[in-house]
């Protein structure tokens, strides 16, 4: 199953656009990205950092951008699906469980039923687990986003909760991705998708420490 096809559909709309639709979308993986029906060609975003300064900025972040982040960054709260996985976010940001395999983490709420907008600052993190090996998932997402001009600007191994895995970032014409790939159970997948615009690039250590709090259950 193909990872990421969701940069051409995943809108994050500048003018009035339901939450709704939001609530509606799925992971960015092949086997959902049908789901994903919002276009984000709309999305104005302006001057700001692109993905590789936002990366440098990351790595050495100023005094002002550890500012805005501390709170953030220092009080966390943990979701926790049973047998399956447990993952942490910041405090006042909200979870949408979709199934056991699927969840998403907001800074601003998701509307059940439509009703209510979302703008640009909208940040979105998608966790689900895949019915295939991360050999696999992570080939097939170098092929994809290859293939729809998306810029691969970073990748690096990691180890999460004892587990070798692969984070990547992405930059597209009007959104950044970061994602975390993790062997899951049974030559499954772990996958941890954000979203987010460059007007949110300081948020990057927060988006790091999401990905890394994920943690497998038995």
């Amino acid at each position: 199953m193909r990872l990421v096809k969701w940069v051409d559909t995943f809108l994050l709309t500048v003018t009035l656009v339901s939450v709704q639709t939001f609530a509606n979308q799925t992971l960015a993986t092949t086997k959902l990205k049908q789901h994903l029906d919002t276009p984000y060609s709309q999305m104005t975003i302006g001057q700001s950092l692109s993905t590789d300064q936002q990366i440098i900025r990351k790595l050495k972040p100023s005094t002002v951008i550890a500012s805005q982040i501390n709170s953030v960054f220092t009080n966390f709260q943990t979701y926790v699906e049973n047998k399956v996985y447990s993952i942490s976010y910041p405090l006042g940001w909200f979870l949408t469980r979709s199934c056991s395999e699927l969840a998403y983490i907001t800074n601003l709420k998701m509307a059940i039923r439509g009703g209510g907008i979302i703008t640009q600052n909208f940040i979105k993190t998608d966790v689900q687990i895949i019915s295939e090996k991360i050999q696999t998932t992570f080939t097939e997402n170098l092929s994809y986003s290859e293939e729809n001009g998306e810029r691969l600007v970073k990748k690096e191994k990691i180890n999460v909760d004892g587990k070798n895995g692969m984070r990547m970032w992405y930059s597209g014409r009007e959104t950044e991705t970061m994602i975390t790939l993790l062997p899951y159970k049974d030559n499954n997948t772990a996958c941890i998708t954000t979203f987010y615009t460059r007007n949110n690039s300081n948020y990057i250590p927060i988006f790091e420490k999401i990905h890394s709090s994920f943690k497998v259950l038995s």
